[in-house]
């Protein structure tokens, strides 16, 4: 063995012997980049640009949610103010349509009134012919012609009202049509925007409305919601809107909102 590389035996039984100061752990050094210490900042920092980002896109897709709604509902107020015009437009022509049906109703009251004056009138002439008859036992050409024309006359007036009835009930019909259509576009401008089923008929009692069941709804499932995205209701019913005793579900709820 080399000289110089020989260990002191004592020194090796030192070296294993068990010593009170191993058991004792060794503080972690200050600079030591693993530490918990320099950790924290960094997950600290990482947390706030993860919190950063997700604000960001949640701001983004709110702001792009608002404008698409603004666009929606600016286009759904182009189209009520469309259907508008159209049932002013069927309003006038209903109108129109109970001005002809009065003057109609009025000629025929007067067309009724001259055929009455006409049968009267032949009633007269029947009594003078038979009058005449009696006393000189000869029909005068004259009266026989009278008679004649007079029934022509009648004969006449009684096609005319026939017509004005058969015109009468066209444009009664016509006007039954128009209303339809007319309700057609008032539903169709009344679209709903939120349909709830499933609430029972006695919540109506219970809490006055279906707009306060809505309303209830919102605060039990969505208490921020009125603070991020304030609702006014303009309309609240069910429908249909009679009751039929012998339907076994509740009727559906149709709530209609200014931002929906």
């Amino acid at each position: 063995m080399a000289k110089g590389k020989r260990k002191n035996p004592t020194n090796r039984n030192q070296d294993h012997s068990p010593s009170s100061e191993r058991s004792t752990p060794t503080p972690p050094s200050p600079g030591h980049p693993n530490t918990t210490e320099n950790l924290d900042p960094d997950l600290k920092t990482f947390l706030m640009m993860m919190i950063e980002d997700i604000k960001k896109d949640f701001h983004k897709s709110l702001k792009e949610l608002q404008e698409s709604t603004a666009k929606e509902l600016q286009a759904l107020k182009e189209k009520q103010e469309n259907t508008a015009k159209q049932v002013e437009i069927i309003k006038e022509k209903q109108e129109n349509t109970s001005k002809q049906v009065m003057e109609m109703n009025k000629t025929i009251l007067e067309l009724k009134g001259e055929v009455d004056t006409i049968k009267k009138t032949q009633r007269e002439a029947t009594l003078e012919i038979e009058t005449l008859g009696k006393r000189s036992g000869t029909i005068d050409a004259s009266i026989s012609n009278r008679i004649q024309e007079m029934e022509e006359r009648i004969s006449g007036a009684e096609d005319s009202i026939e017509n004005i009835d058969t015109t009468v009930k066209e444009n009664t019909k016509c006007k039954r049509i128009l209303t339809q259509n007319i309700q057609v576009i008032q539903d169709t401008m009344r679209r709903q925007n939120l349909r709830i089923i499933g609430i029972d008929e006695n919540e109506d009692f219970q809490l006055k409305g279906p707009a306060n069941i809505f309303n209830k709804i919102i605060e039990e499932n969505f208490p921020n919601i009125k603070k991020e995205m304030p609702m006014i209701i303009q309309e609240a019913y069910r429908t249909p809107n009679r009751l039929d005793q012998k339907r076994n579900s509740s009727r559906h709820i149709i709530i209609r909102t200014t931002n929906a």
